[in-house]
């Protein structure tokens, strides 16, 4: 008789074990580690890389999805796809993905990545961009445009209008520091921001998603890369 038991004869990948956190995750080496690009996430990818071709209108895209399909771990795949030390992904998975977006080989954008909690969504944004970009430009004087954005984030809110501003100017300094070809902005769990404006529409109107995709889709040669996930 075997004394097997039933634990013995399974076996899990740790990615199983817990959630995807986009922002948590991004900063672990090991975060892409067992995913499986699918049939659907290849498309995905196929229709946001019609984003990246010359003369292309399409720089901004809304997935959506049941809790749990995924969507977190895709946006994973996505960030790292699109940032300078993309090598770093496992071979084969990098090899799938840049099948579907080849221009990623020559193109390095900024993330700047945001999950969705009860609060504006136009003070979060600003709020992750001043992380990226402290991080981005450590070294010397403190650019007008970071001290904007740090009385910004120490008020406490910012306007939608200002908001969109700021992220315009971070994007073309982004290009123009040579630091990368643009910022990818990805926005996971959307629907936390949409119930705060629901509840509080005085504080935040969700007609900011309309002028932040028109933003993007017109941004030309400063590429600015929208990506929302509800």
């Amino acid at each position: 008789m075997h004394n097997n038991t039933i634990s013995s004869l399974h076996r899990y990948s740790n990615r199983f074990l817990r959630s995807t956190d986009l922002i948590r995750d991004f900063r672990d080496p090991n975060g892409l580690d067992g995913y499986t690009l699918t049939e659907f996430g290849q498309s995905c990818l196929n229709r946001i890389g019609d984003g990246f071709r010359q003369n292309s209108g399409r720089r901004a895209w809304r997935l959506t999805g049941d809790f749990g399909s995924g969507k977190s771990s895709f946006a994973l795949l996505l960030a790292n796809l699109l940032r300078d030390t993309r090598q770093d992904m496992p071979k084969e998975l990098l090899g799938q993905a840049l099948e579907c977006i080849p221009e990623a080989k020559k193109q390095n954008y900024v993330p700047v990545l945001v999950s969705g909690c009860r609060e504006p969504i136009a003070y979060s944004i600003i709020s992750s961009l001043y992380s990226v970009l402290t991080e981005l430009y450590s070294r010397g004087a403190k650019s007008e445009l970071l001290e904007k954005i740090e009385k910004v984030v120490a008020h406490g809110k910012v306007s939608d209008k200002v908001a969109l501003e700021l992220l315009q100017e971070a994007n073309s300094k982004v290009i123009q520091s040579e630091k990368g070809c643009g910022i990818s902005l990805i926005l996971d769990e959307v629907g936390k921001f949409l119930e705060f404006a629901a509840m509080n529409s005085e504080q935040q109107d969700v007609f900011f998603l309309q002028q932040l995709a028109e933003m993007a889709t017109r941004s030309g040669k400063r590429r600015l890369i929208v990506v929302c996930l509800l």
